[in-house]
């Protein structure tokens, strides 16, 4: 346990640089494509629509992929600085880890988020679990969405100007995922998170890690 500190919070440097580069993709990606479609699409053979289309879902899927893996490194971060029951109940059972050690385990981690602010100087609260048990619960969230919705789609990128109240209802009810890219907010199984807030949120984490440890600059 005399490098826990260190070790926790090496481990949140990467995580904080795999979230930045997964977003930053995203938005790479996204910024490529935001053209306005052609306007001879009627002209177009049955096989350049597809090629067309094709590529399209391509780009949704590239984006999609990295937006998930930026929550999902979010959502570590939240998981390996505060510990949920059920985690301490399957370290000391499974994992063999005597109940001293847990101990020690929580009253470090404690040290740890006071040393990162992480109660107070985040609008993205990093204890909330909210976005921690959408990816845990993955499959019942999406099959109550099917059962309540019966027409569920994968994912929708879309604009402000396009969410009218009866839109809105639609994305938060019938599809999974919904990325809004001139406010920056994803629209995860029904719950709207601030991607730009949570960028930087990860931002100002890895800054205070590497003020903390700056040996953490070099190492890898």
């Amino acid at each position: 346990m005399n490098n826990f500190d260190v070790e926790v919070f090496e481990e949140i440097r990467t995580l904080c640089l795999m979230a930045l580069d997964a977003i930053e993709t995203a938005d790479r990606v996204l910024m490529g494509s935001r053209s306005a479609p052609p306007d001879n699409l009627a002209n177009w053979t049955h096989e350049q629509l597809r090629e067309y289309f094709d590529e399209g879902r391509k780009i949704s899927v590239t984006v999609f992929r990295n937006v998930h893996s930026f929550i999902s490194c979010c959502a570590n971060i939240s998981k390996l600085v505060w510990i949920d029951p059920r985690d301490r109940n399957s370290l000391r059972r499974h994992c063999g880890v005597d109940e001293p050690i847990l101990v020690e385990i929580e009253r470090k981690l404690e040290e740890i988020r006071l040393t990162l602010d992480l109660a107070n100087n985040n609008t993205f609260h990093w204890k909330n679990r909210g976005i921690r048990n959408a990816l845990a619960h993955y499959n019942v969230r999406l099959f109550a969405l099917m059962a309540e919705t019966g027409n569920m789609s994968s994912f929708r990128i879309c604009t402000s100007d396009k969410i009218d109240d009866r839109a809105l209802g639609t994305t938060a009810k019938s599809c999974m995922r919904t990325l809004v890219v001139d406010t920056g907010e994803y629209i995860f199984q029904g719950e709207a998170y601030n991607l730009d807030q949570m960028k930087q949120d990860v931002r100002t984490l890895l800054k205070l890690v590497l003020e903390k440890h700056p040996m953490l600059f070099v190492s890898w």
